[in-house]
């Protein structure tokens, strides 16, 4: 079974209750926004870490714009997470060195389940 490009998936899940904010460039929040994007490679520097089912809120940060430092661009939209790979010992291979970085976290992620 193919699916259309671009299509989020949406997961029926069990939500942790945990909600993590962060900050998204505007090239990756459009990407995410836009269904091309469907994870996020972040530092895994959270209390207790990333889980299956935590929700992120992408917040978009604009880390050059026109008037000063960086700022919010007041956008933002939510994703669920639904898998998390970190280094633990196994190389995964995503770069030329081999193996995803140790404190690194690359987040699966989906639509929101229904309410």
């Amino acid at each position: 079974m193919t699916r259309p490009q671009n299509q989020v998936l949406e997961f029926d899940l069990e939500l942790t209750g945990r909600t993590h904010e962060l900050k998204t460039w505007p090239v990756y929040y459009d990407a995410i926004a836009e269904g091309q994007k469907q994870f996020e490679l972040r530092i895994d520097d959270r209390r207790g870490g990333f889980h299956v089912g935590d929700v992120l809120v992408l917040r978009e940060w604009d880390p050059e714009p026109p008037h000063g430092p960086g700022s919010y661009s007041g956008r933002s939209l939510e994703r669920v997470v639904t898998y998390v790979m970190r280094y633990e010992g196994t190389p995964a291979i995503i770069e030329p060195s081999g193996a995803i970085l140790f404190g690194w976290a690359i987040l699966g992620l989906a639509l929101l389940p229904s309410s």
